[in-house]
């Protein structure tokens, strides 16, 4: 089965206010291309937000990366009630997809979030 290619409406963080909230409560790792932030929620699905500032580049560039990162999240097939901020950082623009996506795998598994391919069984948040 191939994966969506995009994130769900009620999986997107689009009001600051929330994604302040996210990056002012949640837990954080902070990789050399990005940084993530997780607050778990009562929501029951995983949501995503993205913050990407003008110092990653030009909007063609900054699109880009958000596209290759919203792809790799979409990839990982979280399961569990959490909100996540990915914090762009200016390297990931000079980055490959597979190296993108590899930073991201690692800063997910250090947190205690778990993801796992389409094949096998799915877990979330680690209490």
């Amino acid at each position: 089965k191939p994966y969506p290619v995009s994130i769900a409406t009620s999986q997107r963080i689009r009001k600051s206010a929330e994604i302040r909230q996210v990056l002012a409560r949640g837990k954080r790792a902070d990789g050399t291309q990005v940084k993530i932030a997780v607050l778990p929620n009562d929501l029951g699905v995983a949501r995503f937000g993205f913050s990407i500032s003008k110092q990653v580049g030009s909007a063609v560039t900054r699109n880009l990366v958000k596209r290759r990162i919203r792809h790799a999240l979409i990839s990982m097939h979280f399961d569990g009630g959490f909100d996540l901020v990915v914090i762009v950082k200016p390297l990931s623009a000079v980055s490959s997809y597979s190296s993108l996506a590899k930073s991201i795998q690692y800063l997910l598994q250090d947190m205690g979030i778990i993801f796992t391919n389409s094949r096998s069984q799915r877990t979330g948040v680690r209490g």
